[in-house]
């Protein structure tokens, strides 16, 4: 079980209830798949995980040679939702949800 994931899918839910999530972008290392390999043993992982939390959610992006985004803790359970202080990083995944935001007419 990914307890990260299960939180921000907590956070999300809680946060943003009232809100539409359009769909997510995700970039994994290419260390980390398509094929199962030494160090991921599941066949697209990352995009098997996002579907598992998100389900029926569109999501595309491609596997890169690092991936940009905040900068990745190992065991972070609180700060799970992140916000700047971009980094280069290596043998993560970097996703992003597209949420619809609120519309102030003045």
């Amino acid at each position: 079980r990914d307890l990260t994931l299960d939180r921000l899918k907590q956070q999300l839910q809680n946060e943003y209830k009232e809100k539409k999530v359009l769909g997510g972008i995700m970039f994994s290392c290419n260390g980390r798949g398509p094929n199962a390999g030494h160090f991921i043993r599941e066949k697209m992982s990352d995009a098997t995980k996002f579907e598992k939390y998100f389900p029926n959610l569109p999501c595309l992006g491609f596997y890169a040679g690092g991936e940009i985004g905040p900068r990745a803790l190992a065991g972070n359970t609180q700060n799970i939702i992140q916000v700047g202080k971009a980094a280069v990083q290596g043998f993560t995944t970097v996703f992003a949800l597209f949420i619809v935001p609120d519309v102030k007419v003045d």
